[in-house]
């Protein structure tokens, strides 16, 4: 548990959210200038992408490419679990595979996967997420995986 100096430097628990709330609405809307808002200079991505350039300048392209392969991709927030200087977001991604995507050719079919992101927030931007999505489910809904 935090102590009240480590919350008090980090921001109001709270107000931690908004920078969190701001990355998913820049991922929902395709409008990636909002990441400007959500994500520091320097944001810490875990794990990178293959070939992800680190920082907010790497994270454009990501969302980009993730866009490119299924333009319907979304991120349902689940919950948002605040403590400290972490907001956790519980999410559902779904999207419809048009493009190639985990070396997999475009199916046409509809993935739904869970996802799980630590964001850690310090003076109103995210300056460091780990994340883990469930890509093993979305290829096996690929028909990707043997006895699919």
């Amino acid at each position: 548990m935090p102590n009240t100096d480590q919350v008090m430097a980090t921001g109001d628990i709270e107000s931690n959210k908004v920078p969190v709330n701001i990355f998913y609405e820049a991922f929902n809307t395709r409008n990636l200038s909002l990441l400007d808002k959500a994500l520091a200079e320097n944001w810490d991505d875990i794990p990178l992408a293959p070939g992800q350039a680190p920082g907010l300048a790497g994270a454009k392209p990501v969302f980009e490419h993730l866009f490119g392969t299924m333009p319907d991709f979304k991120a349902e927030l689940q919950e948002l679990i605040a403590e400290g200087d972490k907001v956790v977001a519980r999410s559902i991604l779904t999207g419809t595979h048009n493009a190639k995507l985990l070396g997999v050719e475009a199916t046409g079919r509809t993935i739904r996967i869970q996802a799980i992101d630590i964001h850690q927030v310090q003076d109103g931007k995210i300056v460091r997420t780990w994340h883990v999505e469930d890509w093993a489910t979305a290829l096996g809904q690929m028909g990707a995986l043997s006895g699919d």
